[in-house]
């Protein structure tokens, strides 16, 4: 679970911002909060947070230095520093660092990742975790320039002593090295672990996450279907086939042939809107599968349906369902960040999709949901807590801001959250559109 993330100079963010998902002192609606550390003392966490704000504020943005992080962790090692996006407004920012801070939670240790970038170099990269009283911190490896500093607890001894005489490319993580040499360390690995697994980002762009894998599940299979029954889409069940790649045109099948792996399955969209998955076996074979949905005729028959055929709404209800049934079972621990989570959706669904969630979340559940929207009905007490909203404003200056409702006084239980934002009270919404008694 993410705990803190902050990050400074950064594309519309010129100084500090923080998104932190620690709980507030709220006494009202904590049932469903995670708790980690002691029982007499437990850290309470929030498992779900909105984003809220006018075009063009900010919070695509965030979701996006989200996105950085993650991809500089697991791309960087064969690509280098990827290009960073410095705040561009003033004539002093591009010429200073980007920085980036996260502290996240594994089973029941903090861990804090931190960076800084300059140009196409890092200047400086961090990691620590907290003992399990938070009171102690111990620094796994500390990192300026190309040297780095390696504690006793971080890989192997012949590890420390190697990475101890390692001279870094100025382009180069250090966690991304040691994990690619050093895949048997534990801390490595919980730490690559949870960017690469745990950690999942969904930009509104992306079609189908995950449903092919849904069908090759029965019970998983089945719970995607009751939820596009249970928002009237006619639906009555997805069907996995198979389908000869020469169906496809040349160029596509030129390209998955020179790009998938074995054991690797790729995602393919056509340009039309449908969707096919290629995936290639231990033998070295290349298999495509088309998901197609069956709706039930007049005379009771199940007609298949691709899914281009689909409405937009729809096809975004299979984008998240995925997502939904993993952060909803017991022992998931995934962070799911999505961008625009209401586009094409009605309220009812996306309120049904994060009600559901929130009420799935307990003193030990471990999975988070981040999400922007515009969608006003679901700024709405009854579903969400002063602290589980965010309003990202924009500054005079072009500068983005980013706010929780905790941070604003007077607000009790029974006020109209709602109103007061329209009237701009809040910040987040352009002047002249804003509601006047």
């Amino acid at each position: 679970m993410i705990l803190n993330f902050q990050f400074k100079n950064w594309a519309c963010y010129r100084d500090e911002a923080c998104l932190s998902m620690q709980a507030g002192p709220e006494r009202d609606e904590g049932g469903h909060l995670p708790q980690f550390g002691s029982a007499s003392h437990p850290e309470k966490v929030l498992p779900v947070a909105a984003i809220y704000g006018g075009n063009a504020s900010g919070k695509t943005q965030l979701v996006q230095a989200i996105l950085f992080m993650q991809r500089f962790v697991l791309d960087s090692f064969q690509k280098g520093v990827l290009p960073y996006e410095p705040f561009l407004l003033d004539a002093e920012s591009p010429k200073l660092p980007t920085e980036f801070t996260i502290q996240f939670l594994v089973g029941n240790t903090v861990y804090e990742y931190s960076f800084k970038l300059l140009r196409m170099s890092i200047l400086s990269e961090t990691l620590a975790y907290y003992t399990s009283r938070g009171i102690r911190r111990v620094s796994l490896f500390d990192r300026e320039g190309n040297k780095v500093a390696v504690g006793s607890e971080w890989g192997t001894a012949a590890f420390q002593t190697y990475a101890a005489q390692l001279s870094l490319s100025e382009g180069q993580p250090f966690l991304a090295l040691s994990y690619n040499l050093c895949k048997d360390a534990e801390q490595v690995a919980r730490v690559y672990d949870w960017f690469s697994r745990k950690l999942v980002v969904l930009s509104p762009s992306m079609h189908y996450l995950g449903v092919e894998d849904f069908c090759a599940d029965g019970r998983l299979s089945d719970m995607t279907v009751e939820y596009l029954r249970k928002f009237d889409t006619g639906i009555q069940a997805l069907e996995p086939r198979q389908i000869e790649l020469s169906s496809l045109p040349p160029s596509v099948v030129q390209d998955v042939s020179n790009s998938v792996r074995i054991g690797q399955t790729v995602r393919v969209q056509m340009g039309d809107g449908d969707v096919f998955t290629v995936t290639r076996s231990e033998t070295g074979t290349l298999k495509a599968c088309r998901v197609f949905a069956a709706h039930r005729s007049a005379n009771d028959q199940l007609i298949p349906f691709s899914m281009e055929r689909e409405s937009d709404g729809t096809r975004r209800m299979l984008d998240l369902i995925p997502a939904f049934a993993h952060l909803k079972q017991q022992d998931s621990d995934s962070i799911y960040v999505i961008d625009e989570i209401d586009r094409s959706l009605h309220y009812l669904v996306s309120r049904a999709f994060i009600s559901e969630f929130i009420g799935s979340c307990g003193a030990k559940s471990r999975s988070q949901l981040i999400f922007t929207t515009h969608d006003l009905l679901l700024m709405d007490q009854e579903l969400l807590r002063r602290d589980e909203t965010y309003i990202v404003d924009k500054s005079p200056d072009g500068d983005s801001m980013m706010t929780d409702l905790r941070q604003f006084r007077g607000l009790r239980k029974d006020t109209d959250v709602r109103s007061r934002y329209l009237e701009g009270r809040f910040g987040g919404i352009v002047s002249s559109l804003r509601l006047r008694k």
